[in-house]
């Protein structure tokens, strides 16, 4: 990007990249603090200096040549902080493999990493699964889940037919993950302690 850029060595308040290696290393607990310090929807808006609701994905920098520019904020498509951005999105909510093969069967084996404070009262945290299927996972405590850490209890799968399968523990086999990844699921319940 060109000089003056929030993303250039004039200014950059948070980088994506470190953090995203930081979760993906599994530094959970390093990468938690950074991100509730740094991450956009958690910053100040006074300090910020702007809606922490504005979508950018570069805010160009008093630095910039063009004054009439500087401090807005521009959104990139398909830039490398989005995809990092996702990426972390996925480690958190799901774990670095969502599907694995266990003695020769897809299994649905969740990971989460959740902050405490990303839990609300209600302990409850929900995400979207490939597109469609709506994952809850219910947390009987607000405190930090890191994977190793915690208990997965159950799960519950609900069909789009209404059908109803439920598992204990911390991987699902039996045909789950291979209905998971063909799209037969509507929702996930997991609780954890």
């Amino acid at each position: 990007p060109p000089a003056g850029w929030r993303t250039s060595p004039s200014g950059c308040t948070w980088s994506t990249s470190i953090s995203s290696s930081c979760c993906a290393a599994d530094c959970t607990r390093s990468f938690s603090g950074d991100f509730h310090n740094a991450a956009i929807p958690f910053l100040d808006p006074n300090v910020y200096g702007r809606s922490v609701y504005e979508n950018s994905s570069f805010i160009a920098s008093t630095q910039f040549p063009n004054p009439a520019v500087r401090g807005k904020g521009f959104v990139a498509r398909l830039s490398g902080s989005t995809i990092e951005f996702i990426s972390m999105w996925k480690l958190m909510m799901f774990g670095p493999h969502i599907l694995t093969m266990r003695d020769g069967q897809l299994t649905f084996a969740p990971q989460p990493a959740i902050p405490s404070y990303l839990i609300p009262e209600d302990g409850c945290v929900a995400a979207t699964l490939f597109g469609a299927v709506k994952v809850e996972y219910h947390f009987h405590q607000r405190k930090d889940y890191i994977p190793g850490q915690y208990r997965i209890e159950s799960m519950r799968f609900t069909y789009k037919g209404g059908k109803v399968a439920e598992c204990s523990g911390d991987c699902a086999s039996d045909g789950i993950g291979e209905d998971l990844r063909d799209g037969k699921l509507s929702s996930v319940s997991v609780e954890i302690r």
